[in-house]
């Protein structure tokens, strides 16, 4: 019996979740995202040119950007419930680990730069064909 592959939440779906849950899925997708970067870096370092290895990182890449749209939303949310002052946690409690967390974040990942990677082997891949 085949299944369903799990739909993806909605922005309504995240604004119920309680802000220790969205925080948990926030360093949920932070946490896979640094594995997908290793992933790619380390597929790179073994063989460049292998065929396989190049689809698993354009994968890989788009995957990575769809994560981080997923953050975008939660941290939007995440603000929102903070301005509301509903489920709001204090800023003195989890500013560090956020800004850590942001911060290591930004240093592995350009999102401009992987976006324009994944255009240009998506382009390269056209007219190489």
């Amino acid at each position: 019996m085949n299944s369903l592959p799990p739909l993806e939440p909605t922005i309504e779906q995240y604004r119920t979740l309680s802000v220790d849950s969205l925080t948990y899925e926030k360093r949920r997708l932070e946490n896979s995202i640094n594995h997908l970067i290793r992933s790619n870096e380390e597929m790179k370092i073994f063989d460049q040119d292998d065929a396989d290895f190049q689809l698993a990182i354009k994968e890989n890449e788009a995957f990575i950007l769809k994560q981080q749209e997923k953050i975008n939303i939660i941290q939007n949310i995440l603000a929102e419930k903070q301005q509301n002052g509903s489920n709001c946690i204090p800023l003195d409690s989890n500013s560090s680990a956020t800004e850590t967390a942001a911060t290591t974040l930004n240093d592995l990942i350009d999102i401009d730069q992987l976006i324009e990677d994944v255009q240009d082997n998506h382009n390269n891949n056209i007219n190489g064909a």
